[in-house]
């Protein structure tokens, strides 16, 4: 009886998750945040791999921090952070820039 009871709490313990790491996918798509309007507050450029990388940071009132990556005249990625703390709300990635 006690190791039918043993095994029952083990068996219970594996079906507890015990780290749990959310990723939401949106089929429809991210929105793209619109940029007009605002300049950078912060421009970082460096070369890596023979292309000139420009790291530009925003900051809105409504949607928080917003980071442009590009290269060579293509944007990258989008980086948004609208309330400018811990996790990062999305990141949007277009390996070709098109």
């Amino acid at each position: 009886m006690k190791r039918i009871i043993k095994l029952l709490l083990f068996l219970g313990v594996l079906t507890i998750p015990v780290v749990s790491i959310g990723q939401e996918i949106d089929w429809e798509g991210w929105p793209v945040p619109d940029l007009r309007g605002i300049s950078p507050y912060s421009i970082n450029i460096k070369l890596s791999d023979g292309v000139e990388k420009v790291v530009e940071k925003f900051y809105r009132a409504d949607e928080g921090q917003i980071v442009r990556i590009s290269g060579n005249g293509k944007v990258f990625a989008y980086v948004v952070d609208r309330d400018r703390e811990p996790p990062l709300d999305y990141l949007l990635l277009d390996p070709d820039g098109s």
